[in-house]
C-alpha cells in the first residue's frame, strides 16, 4: 500500500485514521441506504411469497373432499381451488419487486421517498464504529504482515472484519428490522405503510427478545451474528484479495492528473474503481449468506431456531436458487457504490492528513 494508491500508515496516527474512516463511512451510509432498504425488502418478500404459495397450495376442506380429510388422503378438487382463489384475493399482497429500480420506484410511490432512508440513522451509528475499527485495523495488520505477502490481504481483511462485525452486531440487528418494517404492508396502501413506525416496531421486537435468562438476552441481541460472520468474513477475504492487486494494477497502468482544486484524482479514481469492482464481485458471490442473515434477524418463523447452515439448506429447498439470490441486484449495486465511495474517501482523507503531517 505504497505510492499514489495509499498513504503510508507510518505517517498517520490511529486517531487520524479513525477520523478519515468515520468521514468515509458517513458519506457511504447516506448514499447507499435506499439500495440497502430495497435489498432487505426483496429478501424478506421472497420468503413471504414462498410461504403464501405453500399455504394456498394446501387443500381446503369442502363437501367434495371431507371424506378424504377424514382418511388423510386429500386431493385438491374444483371447490378447493375456488376456495384458494377467494383466499388469495382477500389477502393483502406485499409489494413484489422485479428489480432494483422497480423496488426503488414502488417504495417511493406507495410509501414515500423518505422510507428509502429508513434505518439511515442506525446505519450511520453502525458504520462509524465499524469502519473506524475495520479499515485502520486492516492497515495495521497489512503493515505487520507485509504488503508483498500474497495471503496478507485475505488474512488482514478477514480478521479485521470479524472483530468489527461482532462488536456492532446488535446495531446491525436493529437496522435490519427497521428496514424490513413495511415489507408486509399491501403494495397499494400508503396509509398502512405510513401508520407503521419502523423504529418503534423494531425496538418492540428487541424488547420482546430480551425477555428471559441472561444467556437468552445475550443471544437475542447477537441473533444472526453467526450468519453475519459467515457472510462477512468470506466477503472481506475475497474483497481484499481482489482489491489490492486491482488497485496496484490501476496505479501502475493509469495516470489521472490532480484537479484544479488540488484533489488527488489519481488516488480517488483508482480506489473508487478498484473498490467498487471488487465489492460488486464479492457481494454477488456471498448473496445467499446475506439472505440467511436477513431472514434470521427478521425472525423468519419458517426457519425457527435453526443454525445458519440449516437455514441455508431450508431456503434452498423451499425457494431454490431464486430465493438464495433474492436481492442480489441491489446488494451488488449497494456494495459497489459503498466501497467505491468508502475507499476513495478514506484514502483522500488519509492523504489530507499525510500532507498536513509532512508540512
Amino acid at each position: 500500500m505504497a505510492g499514489a494508491k495509499s498513504v503510508g500508515n507510518a505517517q498517520l496516527t490511529v486517531k487520524e485514521r479513525c477520523i478519515a474512516a468515520a468521514g468515509a463511512a458517513l458519506v457511504a451510509a447516506v448514499v447507499v441506504n435506499p439500495l440497502d432498504v430495497v435489498k432487505t425488502r426483496m429478501q424478506t418478500h421472497a420468503n413471504q411469497a414462498s410461504t403464501m404459495h405453500r399455504t394456498l397450495l394446501a387443500p381446503l376442506p369442502s363437501l367434495m373432499n371431507v371424506h378424504q380429510y377424514a382418511l388423510g388422503t386429500v386431493v385438491p378438487g374444483p371447490a378447493n381451488l375456488w376456495g384458494q382463489a377467494v383466499l388469495a384475493a382477500r389477502l393483502p399482497q406485499p409489494p413484489a419487486y422485479r428489480s432494483c429500480i422497480d423496488g426503488l420506484w414502488k417504495i417511493a410511490r406507495h410509501e414515500g421517498a423518505s422510507v428509502l432512508w429508513h434505518g439511515v440513522n442506525v446505519s450511520m451509528l453502525i458504520s462509524v464504529p465499524m469502519i473506524c475499527m475495520y479499515l485502520p485495523m486492516y492497515d495495521n495488520l497489512m503493515a505487520e504482515l507485509g504488503t508483498s505477502t500474497t495471503y496478507a490481504p485475505l488474512v488482514a481483511g478477514s480478521a479485521a472484519r470479524s472483530v468489527a462485525v461482532v462488536a456492532t452486531s446488535p446495531l446491525e440487528l436493529l437496522k435490519t428490522r427497521i428496514q424490513a418494517a413495511g415489507a408486509t404492508t399491501p403494495s397499494n396502501s400508503k396509509v398502512a405503510s405510513s401508520s407503521i413506525n419502523p423504529m418503534s416496531t423494531a425496538l418492540q421486537q428487541m424488547r420482546s427478545d430480551l425477555k428471559g435468562t441472561s444467556s437468552q438476552r445475550v443471544s437475542s441481541l447477537w441473533r444472526g451474528v453467526g450468519a453475519s460472520l459467515i457472510k462477512d468474513v468470506p466477503f472481506a477475504g475475497l474483497y481484499w484479495t481482489l482489491m489490492e492487486p486491482s488497485r496496484s494494477w490501476l496505479d501502475s497502468h493509469t495516470h489521472i492528473p490532480h484537479s484544479p482544486s488540488g484533489i488527488d484524482m489519481h488516488t480517488l479514481g483508482i480506489n473508487a474503481l478498484a473498490g467498487s469492482s471488487a465489492g460488486a464481485a464479492a457481494a454477488a458471490v456471498t448473496t445467499p449468506l446475506d439472505v440467511v442473515k436477513t431472514r434470521l434477524q427478521t425472525r423468519d418463523a419458517s426457519l425457527g431456531r435453526k443454525g445458519t447452515f440449516a437455514c441455508l439448506r431450508a431456503v434452498a429447498k423451499q425457494e431454490g436458487i431464486q430465493g438464495l439470490f433474492s436481492g442480489w441486484g441491489p446488494r451488488t449495486l449497494r456494495t459497489a457504490a459503498a466501497y467505491g465511495i468508502l475507499m476513495s474517501s478514506y484514502e483522500i482523507c488519509k492523504g489530507v492528513y499525510g500532507t498536513k503531517f509532512s508540512d
